[in-house]
């Protein structure tokens, strides 16, 4: 991963770990509460091999949340929600089917539901999460499931 600290006019690579296998990896922003923090916060889940990997120093150094190994997105495509200190994150492959949730902005996760297709794309509102697979945007509609908050 490269970064632009100054909106696109130089890059540079982002920290010098690197997340490890894959032929594809989605990142995403972990909203921390506040913009220095979120900055260097980051969620990025991989393809074909490669674990989901957290950093808190913009990709200095990545590790395997716990409950996530071997978590990946199908091709294609990945989202997370994310509502204050809860995520959610959908899988395929070994976690077919399995959204999962941490409610510690990524460090821990923990299964809510599993089903017998792939998930890939999740996305909510304040009461409600959903979730469906969405390899490149084919049959989408299959596999739209939601999950309400107790």
């Amino acid at each position: 991963m490269i970064e632009s600290t100054d909106g696109g006019v130089t890059w540079h690579k982002a920290g010098p770990g690197t997340l490890g296998g894959g032929v594809s990896v989605y990142p995403f922003f972990i909203d921390m509460g506040n913009a220095a923090a979120t900055r260097t916060t980051w969620l990025a889940i991989g393809q074909n091999g490669s674990s989901p990997g957290r950093t808190t120093n913009s990709g200095v150094n990545w590790s395997t949340p716990s409950g996530l190994s071997r978590l990946e997105h199908p091709h294609g495509n990945a989202r997370i929600f994310q509502r204050g200190s809860n995520m959610w994150v959908g899988g395929a492959y070994d976690f077919q089917g399995t959204i999962m949730r941490s409610a510690d902005y990524g460090v821990t996760w923990s299964k809510v539901t599993s089903d017998e297709r792939p998930e890939a794309v999740v996305w909510g509102t304040e009461k409600n999460v959903y979730s469906m697979y969405a390899w490149a945007c084919s049959r989408w509609a299959e596999g739209l499931w939601r999950y309400v908050e107790p």
